[in-house]
C-alpha cells in the first residue's frame, strides 16, 4: 500500500502548512 503512504505525507505537509498559516496570521 504504497499510495496510502505518499497520501499520508501529502496530508502531513498540508496540516503543517494550515499550522504554519495559522500562526502566521495574528
Amino acid at each position: 500500500m504504497g499510495s496510502v503512504r505518499v497520501f499520508g505525507c501529502f496530508y502531513m505537509a498540508l496540516f503543517a502548512l494550515r499550522i504554519d498559516e495559522l500562526f502566521s496570521e495574528p
